[in-house]
């Protein structure tokens, strides 16, 4: 029933506005939606679904609540005013299934039939995995339930059904755009669906695909899984209060997904279950499926587990801007790792690669215990176009991946499959203004064994934030540059990482130019390895470290293109020094106008042990009550150039140097 003609208002509860409402709307109470939370409503509400129809108005009762036991889809440009009503999921139940179900079965037979409902959402575990759908129940003749869409896993007999849903939905097919949700409250009450938790079973809202669509204004809480999962095109995610969610807060996710605005939403104690729990633990803002051109902005988030932001590896990134956020008390600030190309081979039995699936296991491919990556199917040579995007991980631990793929009705005959697994390489992340604290490491490494040009992330950008207690660890990566930044490690805080707040490892082409870093352990420290070079460091005003201002390690390959710049170095309590070049095999690192004052180091303000060829320090100075420097070279060492040095107590010169005539000496 359609009322016309009245005139309604939408109440925000959380900040008292009254909205006019559209003239026109479907009352979902008229359809049978019992808005005390006492009867399931599910079927109720898609009715009111179907008769708003495509672009109508569904209003909800306010501060009403409604029990759903499946999932409702919206229809194409719907509007949902909901009032401060509530959706909230049933409390869980579950059985064992008593016959084997073979993937694509549509039936499954159960122990006790009368625990469920047509209508009802499903799903089966087999104790670690769980059907990549959640399938409906739409009938029921005996003790077998028929269910749509099919099964994608074989279960066995014994195997623990139970009910499931993402409680809204906007199907993958890319049908449904337009769908506007507001000023609503889902509860996916997790305490009372503690039989499993894996986020493909649960979820409270799912935007897969379409475009512009929008949730906004919601309260979403205590979710088994995914908060929000969206997908799409120009898709808005906005104003939010999201709390509790046993895995992602918001789960950017679907492949297609783009231009996705993340903003001014408020995500609070995310990935609550673990990795074996759910199946997959990133971020509290997570990225998969190769998401590309989001902006995460504005938005406060505390508690997380794992990552505040995850996933920007393996599973995409591409694009995104991470600006103007308030990060607090999370396990990792920024969880950015990624994987190798893997290519496989299987030789294939006549019809083995049909809609039913192909099964494999790839071992040894090193991209993480969550990842999921990008592929490419060729059978004898020719790109399977139709099998791209239907990778399923089934099973995925540090170093296997097990999955089916599912492709086109028409069986493929002999021959050889090969696939080939492509690492996503992240570029373009700008991660700039926001105010983190108590935020552990930002995470940009590379999960194979050596640097490599072809794969390495690139443009990765750090600008104007402000980093308080938390850490960079940059490994086998180029074209990561920080900007702007202020760190600070403050007292009583845990202990510092003992790589500092900035750690290149076996890096190329990356930059810090940044404004303070106060306390830690080491300002910055550059860990050599095959590959490293051109890396460029600016400190305006390093202070008080535990060891030293910058660190530039012994040990490895050869570095080229060291450069540390205008930095002070100030009240550090080094035990080596203020700034530091420690290697057997330095070639072309310079010190320039660079200054160490106040310093309570053991052994100098500048030292150099075991240097060899081209060590330039240049109008720098050293003002300390210990050695302003030490210079040890090795046998062979050639090119080294001290020139312009100030200090006022002793150098100390071992081996062949070559000292500029305007060495200052004022001890």
């Amino acid at each position: 029933m359609t009322l016309a003609g009245i005139v309604s208002h939408e109440i925000d509860h959380r900040r008292m506005k009254v909205i006019p409402m559209a003239s026109v709307y479907t009352f979902v109470d008229f359809y049978g939606a019992d808005s005390t939370g006492s009867v399931v409503s599910t079927d109720a509400l898609r009715a009111a679904i179907v008769a708003a129809g495509v672009g109508g108005t569904l209003f909800f009762y306010p501060k009403a609540t409604y029990l759903v036991d499946g999932s409702l889809w919206p229809k194409e440009g719907q509007r949902w005013v909901m009032n401060g009503a509530t959706i909230k999921r049933t409390n869980g139940i579950s059985d064992t299934i008593s016959a084997n179900v073979a993937i694509n079965d549509t039936t499954v037979s159960v122990n006790t039939p009368s625990a469920f409902r047509v209508g009802m959402g499903i799903n089966i575990s087999d104790g670690a995995n769980v059907d990549s759908y959640t399938p409906q129940i739409i009938g029921i003749t005996g003790s077998v339930l028929t269910v749509f869409p099919a099964f994608t896993r074989a279960f066995t007999a014994g195997d623990t059904i139970f009910s499931a849903c993402r409680m809204v939905n906007v199907p993958s097919d890319g049908t449904i755009s337009n769908v506007k949700i507001s000023h609503g409250i889902f509860d996916g009450n997790r305490a009372n669906n503690t039989v499993n938790a894996r986020w493909e079973a649960f979820g409270t809202i799912g935007f897969w695909a379409g475009s512009n669509n929008a949730i906004s204004d919601c309260y979403i809480d205590n979710s088994v899984g995914d908060g929000i999962l969206t997908g799409g095109v120009d898709t808005k995610v906005e104003r939010n209060y999201v709390r509790y969610s046993g895995t992602a807060a918001i789960h950017l996710a679907a492949p297609g997904c783009s231009n996705v605005g993340v903003k001014d939403n408020v995500l609070l104690f995310s990935n609550i279950n673990t990795l074996a729990e759910a199946g997959r633990e990133e971020g509290t803002v997570t990225w998969s499926n190769n998401v590309v051109d989001v902006t995460v902005s504005g938005n406060y988030i505390e508690g997380s587990r794992t990552a505040a932001f995850g996933g920007m590896g393996d599973d995409g990134g591409y694009g995104a801007l991470i600006t103007n956020n308030t990060v607090l008390n999370c396990g990792l600030l920024l969880d950015l790792q990624y994987g190798v190309n893997t290519p496989i081979t299987q030789t294939l039995a006549a019809g083995e690669l049909t809609s039913v699936g192909l099964v494999a296991t790839i071992n040894s491919v090193g991209i993480g215990a969550s990842a999921t990556v990008g592929h490419k199917i060729l059978i004898n040579g020719v790109d399977q176009a139709e099998y791209n995007g239907h990778f399923i991980p089934t099973s995925v631990t540090a170093d296997s991946i097990s999955f089916t793929f599912r492709g086109s009705a028409t069986a493929i005959a002999t021959g050889t499959i090969k696939v080939l697994l492509v690492a996503v390489t992240p570029n373009d992340i700008t991660f700039s203004n926001n105010k983190c604290y108590d935020c552990g490491t930002i995470n940009v490494r590379y999960l194979g064994t050596s640097y490599s040009d072809a794969t390495a992330a690139d443009r990765i950008n750090f600008k104007d934030n402000t980093f308080v207690n938390c850490n960079a660890d940059i490994r086998m990566s180029r074209g990561v540059h920080f900007t702007g930044n202020v760190w600070l490690w403050e007292a009583g805080a845990p202990p510092a990482p003992v790589g500092g707040f900035i750690q290149f490892n076996a890096c190329q082409n990356c930059s810090v130019d940044d404004l303070t870093m106060e306390g830690g352990a080491h300002g910055v420290r550059v860990i050599p390895t095959t590959g490293s070079k051109n890396i460029s460091i600016k400190v305006a005003l390093l202070i008080n470290q535990q060891f030293t201002g910058v660190y530039i390690e012994s040990g490895g390959d050869t570095w080229a293109g060291i450069v540390v710049r205008d930095s002070l170095a100030s009240g550090t309590k080094a035990i080596a020094a203020g700034l530091k070049g420690f290697r057997s095999d330095v070639s072309g690192v310079r010190f320039i106008n660079c200054h160490v004052s106040a310093s309570a180091a053991i052994a100098a303000g500048f030292y150099f042990k075991d240097v060899a060829t081209g060590v330039i320090v240049q109008s720098c100075s050293s003002i300390l009550k210990s050695t302003g420097l030490v210079l040890e070279t090795a046998g062979t060492a050639t090119g080294v150039v001290i020139h312009d040095m100030v200090t006022n107590s002793a150098m100390t010169l071992v081996g062949t140097n070559d000292l500029n005539a305007n060495v200052i000496v004022t001890p």
